[in-house]
């Protein structure tokens, strides 16, 4: 409420039991709700923990089932064998286990979260306009492979940005709150 007062006219009028005028909110001032709710840290940490896991798994298995029906050979594919072991080891697997302890509350990861998130964006992205970063044996005969599959790793990594940017705002709030309002702790 802007005044004390406009807050002793709508309590009169739900005392009496009249219409209490609403005053609708801008679709901005909407979103800035939503995007700076305490909800969007859980969300940032689940997001981030399930796709990164599925993304790990689905490149294991798109890695070994290639080996397995013979569309790679480790003569061949050993560079590209090397680099889904790094990709899982030092990307997915780290970045998935930041989405976790960010569903824990943890405060650092959601800075952490956005900062992976951030250097992370740029790779599926030149990745589509410049031709694979990675597994470049593996997609020279089939571009539209690569590009599902570049396309797919920019949309996780695009929202997850969305969602720890939002979790950040969220956190932000949340203090300049706590620091006008010592009580509400």
């Amino acid at each position: 409420y802007a005044s004390a007062a406009a807050l002793a006219k709508d309590l009169r009028a739900v005392a009496t039991h009249s219409a209490v005028v609403h005053h609708s909110l801008g679709w901005s001032q909407q979103f800035l709700f939503w995007a700076t709710h305490p909800r969007r840290v859980l969300e940032a940490g689940r997001f981030t923990l399930w796709s990164h896991l599925l993304l790990a798994l689905w490149t294991i298995c798109t890695c070994f089932g290639g080996f397995q029906m013979e569309v790679f050979n480790l003569q061949e594919h050993t560079i590209d064998l090397l680099e889904v072991m790094l990709i899982v080891l030092l990307m997915h697997l780290p970045t998935a286990a930041i989405g976790w302890l960010t569903t824990l509350r943890k405060p650092w990861t959601i800075w952490t979260g956005l900062t992976l998130s951030l250097t992370n964006l740029p790779a599926p992205l030149l990745s589509l306009l410049l031709g694979p970063m990675f597994f470049q044996a593996a997609y020279e005969k089939q571009p539209f492979l690569s590009f599902g599959m570049y396309f797919m790793v920019l949309i996780c990594f695009t929202l997850q940005t969305i969602l720890y940017a939002c979790a950040a705002s969220a956190m932000l709030r949340r203090r300049r709150t706590i620091r006008k309002n010592p009580i509400s702790r």
